[in-house]
């Protein structure tokens, strides 16, 4: 887990997956935590298969994905997390959501930056990058105040590298 002073991140695991898959009150019932209603967002629904299928084939993946938690409301209200882990290269993608009603309060921020701290104590993770949408401003915002730099750009995104 990891903790920031408003925000716990939870390892996302196969049981959390499959529970999430099945819905709502499924997750709620094994995580002890309410779930957002508008958790998780269409593009995330669709790949919870692809992640319960890849964590079934190697659990150890799951220590590179997490669900948010925001620790007053008691409530999941995101995602976050490597995705996959780090490649050959020690390159580790990150990706995240969080549910509309908690945005624009620094939440997002918060959890990229917990994030980015506990992958750097990992020694295989070298780099860590990202990308987004370029009309997405909140995620620029995000990634710029997380202390990421803009690499360059193509026609739908901008890709992102931490620099310390």
């Amino acid at each position: 887990m990891i903790e920031t002073k408003r925000l716990m991140l939870i390892p996302f695991t196969l049981d959390y997956v499959k529970a999430a898959i099945k819905g709502k009150k499924e997750l709620e019932a094994i995580l002890q935590y309410q779930v957002a209603d508008q958790w998780p967002n269409q593009d995330y629904a669709e790949i919870l298969p692809y992640k319960a299928s890849a964590f079934e084939k190697d659990p150890s993946k799951s220590k590179w994905s997490f669900i948010v938690i925001h620790k007053e409301d008691q409530k999941l209200i995101g995602e976050i997390g490597g995705k996959g882990g780090p490649d050959e290269n020690g390159t580790v993608e990150i990706g995240y959501g969080i549910v509309e009603e908690y945005r624009n309060k620094g939440y997002a921020t918060e959890m990229v930056n917990g994030l980015v701290n506990w992958l750097n104590t990992h020694p295989e993770v070298n780099k860590i990058i990202a990308d987004c949408l370029i009309e997405n401003l909140p995620s620029i915002k995000v990634l710029e105040k997380s202390g990421f730099l803009q690499t360059h750009k193509d026609d739908e995104l901008i890709y992102w590298e931490y620099k310390e």
